[in-house]
């Protein structure tokens, strides 16, 4: 991730195959980044309008902003991920495993989204 200017971001990685990412901005380009820095507990948020493109994603910024730090438990990254991400669901309930998950996870991240903001 870089700053291109003062107003675009742009991710050197783009959407998984089947990740509804690319459909979604192309209907409706709004996009979310929430930044964190583990280490730290410092963290931003960008909001703005979105693009896939071949070379990954770019966000156009419209709002950026600070982040309380208050829920952000100091971390030390480990090492790089070996494994793919999970397969991605949408769902209107939570089923057991992922309560149950849930439950047992000390930090946790949801993100929402509504069509009148």
């Amino acid at each position: 991730m870089k700053a291109v200017d003062e107003t675009l971001v742009h991710l050197a990685v783009g959407p998984r195959a089947g990740d509804p990412l690319a459909e979604n901005l192309r209907s409706r380009p709004d996009l979310g980044l929430l930044i964190i820095d583990l280490a730290t507990r410092q963290r931003i948020r960008v909001n703005g309008r979105g693009m896939v493109s071949p070379d990954g994603l770019f966000l156009l910024a419209e709002r950026v902003y600070g982040n309380c730090r208050k829920y952000i438990q100091k971390r030390r990254i480990l090492g790089a991920r070996t494994t793919e991400p999970g397969r991605m669901g949408r769902s209107a309930t939570l089923d057991p495993a992922v309560s149950a998950f849930m439950e047992a996870s000390d930090t946790f991240f949801m993100s929402t989204w509504h069509p009148t903001g």
